[in-house]
């Protein structure tokens, strides 16, 4: 029998879109698409290698319910020495991801605000890009516009549309948009829209260690006394509370914020951290005629119910956001869907004060905010329209803005906010500071 002659297949040349090679202005672009590509392939990577230790130690140290050692000695060791290898190849890409953006103005700029290291700037470099591209290609020109551009660079009706000249555009991009008033979702044999991917990192991971690095809550007697533990053992002297503070103070957490609602008063520095908590503060003091957690029944399913359980509606419990009346009580379904509310804002006002300053930096025209622009308001801060550009004192610093931080407080809401005037002096005089807002 005759055998069947394989005819290897040409690779097909895959459609590019060649991007504007420079600025308008004539300069070159500070992220060129060189540079993205390998931006992105190393902050991928990064997330790989991260996701495979954490793999890892997971096995080594099992975690739930439902966990048990199933591994010896040696399996825990080959481990352990994979979980270093691992830890090494992680410092050795953000190493280079440094030496990448080391030249790049607004790579500095994101580094200089206390939680943005140089993984997150590359996240959001790679992944956002203001080089304009063509609208679509030769091939594709037939069949949408009739284009015959030999070149096949650019449609001689569209050019080089400019992509995110508005802060909407951008946020649909990253999934922070609303439709429907609801926040985007993955469905089933429909395109997303957005960057999933980007929006996890946005949300999860920039939002968060904004929180975390630029505010520190004030310790409570259990607190303390651990704190003292670990300072007995470095043969440090006990503190008391008033001697935390002023170590707060001395880092630069010059900023006391405390509301009814919270358990405990924060201490913050920046202008972000801000922003989160006057946010959750609107959302605790709002109130709606009907809990959104229980639909005004009153009752609803606890978190820990199983599928089952759900599906026969069964194991109800007294709903913990209306405390079982069914409204009026506060916006949202619990504590947690507004804490969740709350840091989404604030990457959205991070977001849009990203992009005023990369389009600055790239001399291209920035476009006011929405309600700066058609509902005529004047709104100050570093997330607001075209306003205050935040500074930076250098990698890993304190950002500082020349105006208020954005989403700024009534007189109202402010009474639960000391300066550090009022701090200072009340540590001064030895007041108490732990008995809550005025």
């Amino acid at each position: 029998m005759p055998r069947k002659t394989v005819r290897s297949k040409t690779p097909k040349t895959p459609k590019t879109r060649d991007p504007a090679p420079l600025r308008p202005n004539g300069e070159p672009w500070q992220v060129p698409p060189v540079m993205r590509d390998r931006l992105k392939g190393l902050v991928r990577l990064y997330y790989d290698m991260q996701h495979l230790r954490i793999g890892a130690g997971n096995r080594i140290n099992p975690t739930g319910e439902d966990s048990e050692d199933y591994l010896d000695a040696e399996a825990v060791e080959i481990l352990g020495k994979v979980k270093k290898d691992f830890e090494k190849m992680e410092a050795a890409i953000i190493k280079v991801v440094g030496r990448v953006l080391r030249d790049v103005p607004i790579a500095r700029w994101l580094q200089a605000h206390s939680g943005v290291a140089e993984c997150m700037a590359g996240v959001l470099l790679s992944e956002i890009s203001l080089i304009p591209v063509p609208s679509h290609t030769k091939t594709s020109a037939k069949t949408r516009c009739g284009c015959e551009d030999p070149g096949g660079v650019a449609c001689k009706d569209k050019g080089y549309p400019e992509p995110f000249t508005t802060v909407s555009k951008l946020w649909k991009f990253c999934g922070l948009d609303t439709r429907d008033g609801k926040a985007p979702r993955l469905e089933k044999n429909v395109k997303a829209g957005f960057n999933p991917w980007l929006r996890a990192k946005v949300i999860a991971v920039l939002a968060r260690n904004l929180i975390k690095t630029n505010s520190r809550a004030e310790p409570n007697e259990d607190k303390l006394a651990e704190i003292n533990a670990g300072r007995a053992k470095k043969d440090k002297p006990a503190w008391t509370l008033a001697d935390w503070r002023k170590e707060a103070i001395r880092l630069g957490f010059t900023r006391r914020i405390e509301f009814p609602w919270m358990d405990h008063a924060v201490y913050v520095k920046g202008p972000w951290a801000p922003v989160y908590y006057e946010y959750r503060h609107r959302l605790e003091t709002r109130r709606v005629d009907v809990c959104s957690g229980c639909d005004g029944t009153g009752a609803r399913m606890p978190p820990d119910a199983t599928a089952e359980e759900k599906r026969e509606d069964k194991k109800r419990v007294e709903c913990w956001n209306c405390e079982g009346t069914g409204g009026p009580c506060a916006w949202g379904c619990g504590a947690d869907h507004r804490d969740a509310a709350s840091a989404r804002y604030l990457a959205k006002m991070f977001i849009a004060a990203f992009l005023v300053e990369y389009r600055t930096e790239e001399g291209l025209p920035v476009r006011p905010s929405f309600q700066e622009e058609k509902q005529g308001r004047a709104h100050g801060g570093a997330g607001a329209g075209a306003g205050a550009r935040v500074r930076g004192n250098g990698r890993g610093g304190n950002g500082r803005t020349d105006a208020p931080a954005p989403g700024s407080m009534s007189e109202e809401e402010a009474e639960g906010v000391d300066t550090l005037d009022d701090v200072s002096s009340d540590l001064e005089g030895g007041a108490d500071l732990g008995s809550g807002a005025e």
